[in-house]
């Protein structure tokens, strides 16, 4: 692999200029030759001429010639362009993407974009994939990168953020699109700069997210932002269900992540619904729902518990005794 130093001599301004080849000509003459072609002052524009082309056979001649290369040709003028006709294709962009070896060619591209102006193209040829990447293995972290990298300087990035709110659902549901969205989320890119456009749909699909071994880790990213006005949101759409949701191994992670995030101020309408329900008992006897209980009464504040019902919770008679170990040391 070629280093990126700008300081190394363009290998196209001391090579002779060759003359120019008949037309038409096969690339299978180039072949071996394509990095120095893409290079070059005179040869270059042919190979961008055969990528507008788009005859898959040469696409893909060209691309396994230089996909390993791609670093030192984005640091000469002409490499540049022919690299960024290559990505204009989308249908050749997402098989390139989705590939194991040429997601890496991608990331390496991503790392060597110099100008603003190619990292607007780069951003632009993805767009229209965004659905079919975000949901894929390699193509998540394409995404999952761009963001990472662009999202402070490069506006192209919001129609990507857009893109993602629409399939929010699809993507919470789905392992690899599950882990993007925790990652943004984490970052607080996501939710701040696409509040408007991805909170009422979450809201609407909060009862399918909570009970989805995917979509409830999404959920719970989503409460530990920290916005109480979101928080009483969920708590809203899911009241009267609580005491079962604790039970549920994955929908009580989202009990758990509001009563932690929400501590005193939501925490004591949860319990007080648990505490009422007629699965009350059933609850105390589940090893989830336990946990949930407790966790819910620890995080009331004390003066709240005289109201609250069952307000000996914490004595030994409500909960059930652990069996004592038989081993002596």
């Amino acid at each position: 692999m070629y280093e990126c130093d700008t300081s190394a001599p363009d290998p196209a301004v001391n090579r002779p200029i060759p003359p120019l080849p008949p037309v038409p000509y096969s690339l299978d003459d180039w072949k071996g030759e394509l990095f120095w072609k893409a290079m070059d002052r005179i040869d270059h524009s042919y190979l961008r001429l055969i990528l507008r082309h788009r005859k898959l056979e040469d696409i893909q001649l060209i691309f396994s010639e230089l996909k390993d290369q791609i670093c030192p040709l984005m640091f000469n003028r002409f490499g540049a362009s022919v690299i960024l006709d290559l990505t204009a294709d989308a249908h050749l962009l997402m098989l390139v993407c989705l590939n194991s070896n040429g997601h890496k060619a991608v990331l390496v591209l991503l790392a060597c974009l110099r100008t603003p102006k190619q990292k607007s193209d780069v951003i632009y040829a993805l767009q229209p994939l965004v659905a079919q990447l975000v949901n894929h293995q390699f193509g998540s972290g394409i995404i999952g990168v761009i963001l990472r990298i662009f999202h402070k300087t490069a506006k192209e990035t919001q129609p990507i953020l857009d893109a993602i709110a629409d399939i929010f659902f699809e993507m919470a549901t789905n392992l690899h699109g599950s882990l993007l969205l925790r990652e943004l989320l984490d970052s607080k890119i996501f939710l701040l700069k696409s509040r408007p456009s991805i909170l009422p749909k979450l809201i609407a699909d909060v009862h399918k997210l909570s009970h989805h071994p995917y979509g409830c880790v999404v959920l719970e990213g989503v409460i530990r932002i920290g916005m109480q006005d979101v928080q009483r949101d969920i708590v809203a759409q899911l009241r009267g269900g609580f005491a079962l949701m604790s039970m549920h191994k994955d929908a009580r992670i989202v009990v758990l992540a509001l009563i932690m995030e929400s501590k005193e101020e939501l925490a004591p309408q949860i319990y007080n619904e648990m505490a009422s329900s007629p699965y009350f008992s059933t609850v105390l006897q589940d090893p989830f729902g336990k946990r949930v209980v407790e966790r819910a009464w620890t995080c009331t504040k004390k003066t709240s518990h005289e109201i609250l019902p069952f307000p000996d919770l914490h004595e030994e008679n409500v909960w059930p005794k652990k069996k004592k170990s038989r081993i002596h040391v």
